[in-house]
């Protein structure tokens, strides 16, 4: 046995931690000012106006926001560093009792959707600045082909044929999004109640925007548009916010199945401050999001009790965008990588292909139905879709392979936000309970390396790969959980630095481009 005064030297003498040593959770304290330095440095970038992209092809354009309102969303900031503090106690969230943890999570929904609101209303004129985000035909587009359509089951039973006349993104997506904006508006017309409360609330925020909101939209975009119309809009963007807050929802479950409820109430804390999250709250990328973790947690369903609601969850995601096809990657990876790790037994297996039989009927019945009903076809639409998008990529914007292949994985890191980035990778790569999460960490990183080889996206992937960031959350809060002592000073340097580079890039970005 060795002696106290051995034992004294040696802790006198501790060697410097190595490289190898920093990735496998030693030396903490130089990790955390790591995430520091590398997060202040990118904002110090931003600020000074640099670009982010790749010059000559695409580009983020840079604009100081003009008359920045920051009082709201750092209001927000504390609002959520407060739920943290509270809620990250020692042994607090493990004393709270179920019905008080479902509280505390709606709670986080409703904090995260009043942060990504904040974020909205910077702008001196937030209401028409909104207003035109869901209004513009370039920067989302969906929102001024839904409001033209006068009969829906013949637009929705052409729609493969008219894919070509839309304008930018709605000509490459399904009609969900369309559909989506489509039905806000008809809601907005048909309940005078809403359009009421809504231009109040717009009164608050931009009282001289909401007076001219239709007439500025008009004039700005060419487009006729109705005051209720602008409305509409407007309202769209604060809903898309909202449900992709409801992510959270289904995050927690599936973090708390994999890793326990401790770590899953981490995860959604710090999803919350997720830069691209917050940046493009009123895009249509957040319902995207939401399909995307439910589809995420179905499948832990159908694997462990055979619960077939995956079908459902993938059927109604591809009505919103084609690139939830890359789901089927994620989970194929991550059952082939937990077979090895934790093999079914018989009974689970025979529970699994019941549950595989009953998606498979479920996600087909879904479009049958709507083919018999409104005449969609998606097989068509798929089609239709691809060579657009092939077209616009290719040929319309020309962007090189190898030059996105390299970048686009930064791009990602940067939107999804630095310091949750380095921690997730450090739990890919450190994890010594891959046995509980069943592969999980490695089919998120195949899936991202077979979407950035494949070439299908080429820049935006920021916004793009939001649907993919969730996964990072409940990594980095693993990790995280790993620091021991200095448990609460990782914790709270990443949650505040995420959301000092989110509102840097809102400031200094001019992330929907509005022509």
């Amino acid at each position: 046995m060795k002696s106290s005064s051995s034992k004294s030297k040696s802790k006198g003498k501790e060697k410097p931690t190595s490289l190898s040593g920093l990735w496998r959770g030693k030396g903490n304290e130089w990790l955390i000012l790591l995430t520091a330095v590398a997060t202040v440095a990118l904002m110090a970038w931003i600020i000074s106006g640099r670009s982010i992209g790749i010059r000559g092809e695409w580009t983020w354009p840079m604009r100081i926001v003009a008359g920045a309102r920051f009082w709201a969303p750092l209001g927000g900031v504390a609002l959520l560093i407060a739920t943290a503090g509270w809620l990250t106690r020692p042994k607090r969230w493990e004393r709270t009792r179920r019905r008080w943890r479902a509280v505390w999570i709606i709670w986080l929904v409703m904090v995260a959707w009043l942060l990504a609101a904040g974020v909205l209303i910077i702008p001196q004129n937030p209401v028409v600045v909104t207003g035109g985000i869901i209004a513009s035909p370039q920067a989302t587009s969906y929102f001024s082909v839904a409001v033209n359509i006068t009969d829906l089951p013949a637009t929705v039973k052409s729609f493969p044929a008219l894919m070509e006349t839309f304008p930018q993104h709605a000509r490459t997506h399904p009609p969900g999004p369309i559909l989506f904006f489509w039905g806000v508006n008809r809601l907005v017309h048909a309940w005078p109640g809403l359009a009421k409360a809504t231009e109040a609330v717009c009164v608050r925020l931009d009282k001289d925007g909401t007076e001219h909101l239709s007439q500025v939209l008009h004039q700005q975009f060419g487009i006729p548009i109705t005051r209720t119309e602008a409305l509409a809009a407007v309202f769209s963007a604060f809903l898309l916010a909202g449900l992709g807050s409801l992510s959270l929802i289904p995050l927690y479950m599936l973090a708390s199945s994999l890793y326990g409820s401790t770590t899953a109430m981490r995860a959604t804390l710090l999803f919350a401050t997720v830069p691209s999250f917050l940046l493009f709250g009123p895009s249509i990328d957040q319902l995207v999001l939401l399909f995307a973790v439910l589809t995420l947690w179905g499948f832990l369903l159908l694997r462990r009790t055979g619960n077939p609601l995956i079908g459902l969850f993938l059927a109604l995601g591809l009505l919103i965008s084609l690139g939830l096809v890359a789901m089927f990657a994620f989970i194929g990876l991550w059952w082939l990588l937990g077979r090895s790790v934790l093999p079914e037994n018989v009974a689970d297996k025979r529970k699994m292909v019941m549950g595989i039989v009953g998606a498979l009927l479920i996600f087909i019945g879904v479009y049958v139905i709507l083919w018999l009903a409104v005449g969609l076809n998606l097989p068509a639409i798929i089609k239709a879709g691809l060579a657009v998008h092939r077209h616009t990529t290719l040929e319309e914007a020309s962007r090189a392979y190898w030059k996105w292949v390299i970048y686009d994985p930064i791009e990602f890191a940067i939107f999804l936000g630095l310091p949750l980035m380095l921690w997730a990778l450090l739990a890919v790569r450190g994890d010594n309970q891959r046995a509980a999460l069943g592969g999980f960490a490695l089919a998120w990183v195949g899936t991202l390396l077979l979407l950035d080889v494949s070439g299908w996206v080429r820049a935006e992937t920021g916004r793009i790969w939001l649907f993919l960031m969730p996964p990072a959350a409940l990594l980095g809060a693993v990790r995280l959980g790993q620091l021991g002592k200095r448990f609460d000073l990782g914790f709270f340097s990443v949650l505040v630095l995420q959301m000092g580079q989110a509102i840097t890039m809102k400031a200094g970005l001019d992330i929907f481009i509005l022509k």
